[in-house]
């Protein structure tokens, strides 16, 4: 995510539209780690995920109505980023 912004704040500055393509594999990965870590946040306790290391994936720091959480949010901006994208990248 945090690559996204410097290169999309730069593409901006420059009026460059020749960056999109070359956005869509960081979208695509950053999705899929937010995917990833959403549907280990939905594992029960006891599944023992064991890629997470010391800080357990398993918590939820924020989680509002039950299922907005934080890999929740990124996984949203991700969608809404490559949806502008795909947008910019039409001819009008």
């Amino acid at each position: 995510m945090y690559p996204l912004t410097l290169l999309l704040g730069i593409a901006y500055l420059r009026n460059d539209r020749s960056i999109v393509p070359y956005l869509y594999p960081l979208i695509i990965i950053g999705a899929g780690f937010s995917l990833y870590h959403s549907i280990i946040q939905k594992l029960p306790p006891e599944a023992g995920v064991s890629a997470c290391g010391l800080v357990p994936c398993q918590s939820d720091y924020l989680n509002w109505f039950g299922w907005l959480t934080i890999p929740m949010l990124a996984l949203t901006a991700f969608v809404i980023i490559l949806m502008l994208l795909l947008q910019i990248r039409k001819p009008s």
